[in-house]
């Protein structure tokens, strides 16, 4: 019984701490990461930069899939854009370019 119970509380243990080490595509903030990121350098906070030096993010013609993948891969276009893929997940990369979606008017 004493080991049945100890293998219950072992197993609660590791439940929650694994739980916890796991984000979920929802929560990540995209607006964190966009800063984290130092997006707001070329691209401005509100996704136009006050010194065009970087493509509006408000361009509505810039899809969510287009998005990921310039974030992802970096621009083919403009070398200052670099691939993001190597410090940020799947998930983060697409919080980010799901948040620059908000910038679209």
């Amino acid at each position: 019984m004493k080991k049945v119970l100890l293998f219950l509380s072992l197993l609660i243990v590791f439940v929650l701490f694994t739980a916890n080490t796991y984000q979920i595509e929802d929560e990540i903030d995209g607006k964190a990461l966009y800063k984290a990121a130092n997006c707001a350098a070329c691209h401005g906070k509100k996704g136009k930069s006050l010194l065009n030096i970087a493509p509006s993010l408000r361009n509505p013609a810039l899809t969510l899939t287009q998005r990921i993948e310039i974030i992802t891969k970096g621009s083919k276009n403009d070398p200052s854009m670099v691939a993001f893929s190597p410090k940020y997940s799947k998930a983060e990369i697409k919080a980010i370019a799901i948040y620059t979606m908000s910038f679209v008017k």
